[in-house]
């Protein structure tokens, strides 16, 4: 093949591969272009194939034998579909109901300009070209005429020809054989087929299942259901033919002469519709019965096709509706499992009714990870991160760190995220605990308990948890408790440490991480000086009170009233001018000289120094917590 059929293909390959173009799209293009592809060694794009490597004929500008795939085909190809339809529903309740059409009726005229349709059809098949047995296309209009002539052309040509027309010219008891030669035009329903190739390869059931998320399960149905429909249709109109055409006959009685308060064609079909389907779902109320040998024969036939049509929809829409609900059998499956399983262990009754409302959340959920797996397991690495990514990637740029991250680096890490599922008041993580990765939360909330078991924050949907010392590998410094069911997404820190390396953001992170913990250290720092000067000046007090007859309940009004000073020195500025405090190396002299408000009995004074020595050593106890919490921060 020359340069320029190489660069067509190449442009035509570039084309199919487009990253704008739908799935369907792209799996129309791939189509075309196996066509085209160069292993034929037949056939190019019809076009803009070039007429030296053009292997059929050529008239004008015409190329011969024409190809399936051109886009005007496609088109010609939906019309006769279209056709085909009223062919299934309209024309064949005209042709068995209506009887002989004439000129003055408008559905005269439309069965004419069907007929002009059929015939340039049958044109077109002559000069069309068709596929090979090993996928190579046939160029010889000869080879291409003659295939058709042989197979469709019969079935075409009889059921074009206009029965209805030369039906004018007979009359008496000929005309009823006319009447019947009339059915031939129904020969057309024969190439539904052509109507079923035509949406296959339109792609037009994957568009419905993929853009409605309808089950495939779910939409076999509904194509069954319209077959019966269809199937139905065809019987009831054809069961009123065959009595229609015998009206006249002398000493013929009919079905129809037989039911006597029809009146219309509406009527009549009603009734006809009700004998197809009590025949076809095999029930037989026999209210509407044959009475011809004609009408016999007929019924006959329909019953032993009803039975088989109605023993294939039942297996059919059996095992289809089975497949509906594959997530329903498995979760009754796992809880049959989990029966077994308790009755054998004597599982205590309480857990075991824990376990199945877990099981049961998940099921709400649709969170079944083996489903998932099944799923992502089955597709391409590249086609998994793509899925991932628009499944996980909205959750997981929730973390600060993978907001602007490359589209690379994010697909990598959306493929190894997990879903957990948190029971109510389950610990997802403990204090002191190592640090295993980040939460984001799909649904639920999570409270945080300090080492005080006190709380210190909430974490609600799509919020991150679990992220303060990933990056350094320090210990938990809180308590996660999920507050009823929690649905999580968990990356590993190791993954993160990987996706951070690769995006260049390690350097940085562990930068900023190290700053927060200066700054907490600092803090710290502060409030163990902070409380080691208050401790210093209370043990004054004590020593203080212990050598003097002080009421202790002055001094602790004083101390209350310390919250609402701005410091220190204040504080002992006032507790100074109720009690004599005596400077550091002086406190072993004597102090009965001093003159307190309140004398008490020395039981009660001594019991309350007590007290004040208790809360001195819980100030020494705190000051000890800070002091480890800083020899962890300077570690």
């Amino acid at each position: 093949m020359d340069s320029t059929s190489e660069r067509t293909q190449s442009e035509k390959k570039s084309v199919a591969f487009d990253p704008s173009m739908t799935a369907s799209d792209v799996k129309h293009e791939e189509a075309v272009m196996a066509v085209l592809a160069e292993n034929t060694g037949k056939v190019l794009d019809t076009e803009d194939a070039d007429v030296d490597t053009w292997q059929g004929r050529r008239i004008g500008r015409i190329k011969l034998p024409l190809m399936v795939d051109a886009k005007w085909r496609k088109w010609w190809d939906l019309l006769v579909c279209v056709i085909l339809l009223y062919v299934a529903t309209v024309s064949i309740f005209v042709i068995c109901f209506y009887g002989i059409l004439w000129i003055d009726s408008p559905l005269f005229w439309l069965e004419r300009c069907i007929d002009i349709v059929w015939i340039t059809d049958i044109v077109l098949n002559f000069l069309t070209s068709y596929q090979r047995g090993d996928s190579t296309w046939e160029m010889s209009l000869r080879k291409c005429a003659l295939r058709y002539l042989f197979g469709w052309c019969t079935v075409d040509v009889v059921s074009t020809v206009p029965w209805d027309i030369i039906g004018f010219t007979q009359e008496g008891e000929d005309a009823s054989y006319w009447q019947i030669l009339r059915l031939l035009r129904l020969l057309r329903l024969l190439k539904m087929s052509k109507l079923v190739r035509v949406v296959e390869s339109s792609k037009l059931l994957v568009r419905v299942e993929v853009f409605f998320c309808v089950k495939y399960a779910l939409l076999r149905i509904c194509l069954l259901v319209i077959g019966a429909l269809f199937v139905a249709h065809w019987v009831a109109c054809l069961f009123y033919f065959f009595a229609f055409v015998q009206i006249g006959i002398p000493g013929v009685v009919t079905w129809i002469d037989d039911l006597a308060d029809a009146s219309n064609n509406f009527e009549f079909y009603v009734a006809s519709l009700y004998f197809s389907v009590y025949t076809i779902t095999t029930i037989g109320y026999g209210d509407v019965t044959p009475n011809t040998t004609i009408e016999r024969i007929y019924t006959t036939i329909i019953m032993l096709m009803g039975a088989a049509i109605f023993a294939y929809l039942l297996s059919n829409v059996n095992a289809l509706v089975s497949d509906l609900n594959v997530q329903g059998a498995q979760y009754r499956l796992i809880m049959d499992q989990l029966s077994d399983y308790a009755s054998s262990r004597q599982l205590d009754p309480q857990i075991h009714f824990k376990v199945r409302q877990y099981f049961k959340q998940i099921y709400r959920n649709s969170q079944l990870v083996s489903s998932d797996d099944v799923v992502l397991d089955s597709m391409t690495p590249e086609l998994r991160c793509e899925v991932t990514i628009a499944v996980y990637g909205p959750l997981v740029q929730k973390v600060e760190w993978f907001k602007d991250i490359d589209h690379r680096i994010l697909g990598r890490l959306c493929t190894v995220v997990e879903q957990r599922t948190f029971s109510p008041n389950e610990h997802v993580y403990l204090d002191g605990d190592e640090p295993t990765g980040i939460y984001v939360i799909i649904h639920g909330s999570v409270s945080h308990f300090g080492a005080n078991g006190r709380i210190v924050g909430e974490s609600h949907d799509a919020e991150v948890f679990g992220i303060e010392n990933v990056v350094l590998g320090r210990k938990r410094d809180a308590t996660a408790i999920t507050n009823g069911y929690v649905n999580t997404l968990f990356i590993e820190r190791n993954r993160v440490l990987e996706a951070l390396e690769s995006s260049g953001q390690y350097d940085a992170i562990v930068h900023e991480e190290v700053q927060r913990l200066w700054k907490q250290a600092v803090i710290i720092a502060q409030e163990h000086a902070h409380f080691l000067h208050l401790a210093n000046e209370l043990y004054r007090f004590v020593k203080c009170l212990e050598q003097s007859q002080v009421d202790p309940s002055r001094a602790f009004t004083l101390m209350r009233e310390r919250k609402k000073s701005k410091s220190l020195k204040a504080f002992f500025a006032q507790l100074a001018e109720e009690v004599s405090i005596p400077a550091e190396g002086d406190t072993d002299r004597d102090s009965e000289d001093s003159i307190f408000d309140q004398p008490t009995s020395e039981q009660r004074r001594r019991s309350q120094i007590d007290e004040l020595r208790d809360k001195l050593r819980s100030s020494q106890l705190v000051l000890l917590e800070c002091l480890e919490k800083l020899n962890d921060l300077e570690s």
